[in-house]
């Protein structure tokens, strides 16, 4: 379970990375079309790491959706919700 979050987190992080290179990529183009100078940009470099705080509400809401799309978490969440009455347990009832 870890594993897969984990791995979903790290997808959802690729995502926020793309949007950043877009976004980088408009702005770059926009200051060359402009002709700006370029030596007041600070860096915004893609190499620097998402980082946990970075992600908005719908990236959370992602990471959540990757994980529940995932049958095996659902079959895990269906046992631990509704654990199945054992035999000795319909006995003593």
């Amino acid at each position: 379970m870890e594993e897969l979050f984990l791995m979903c987190v790290e997808e959802t992080r690729k995502d926020i990375e793309r949007r950043r290179a877009v976004t980088l990529g408009r702005h770059r183009n926009l200051n060359s079309v402009l002709h700006k100078a370029s030596s007041s940009k600070k860096d915004d470099s893609l190499a620097s790491a998402v980082k946990n705080e970075q992600f908005t509400a719908g990236d959370k809401r992602k990471v959540l959706e990757l994980l529940l799309s995932n049958e095996n978490v659902l079959l895990f969440l269906y046992e631990k919700l509704f654990p199945r009455a054992s035999i000795t347990n319909l006995a003593q009832s």
